[in-house]
């Protein structure tokens, strides 16, 4: 994980595209609501050209 963050429902930038390889996971906080999202960004640990 490179990231943990809260960010209001209508905020798109954890969206857009990088110019890295990552992944973004997004939930709704509390459960059922539409109040908050957790978002978690992560990097690969070997990029293509190196893992195996």
């Amino acid at each position: 994980m490179t990231e943990v963050k809260t960010a209001l429902p209508d905020d798109d930038a954890v969206l857009r595209c990088g110019r890295t390889a990552r992944l973004t996971l997004y939930t709704c906080v509390p459960r059922h609501s539409g109040d908050k999202r957790v978002v978690v960004v992560a990097a690969p640990v070997d990029g293509p050209e190196t893992g195996p």
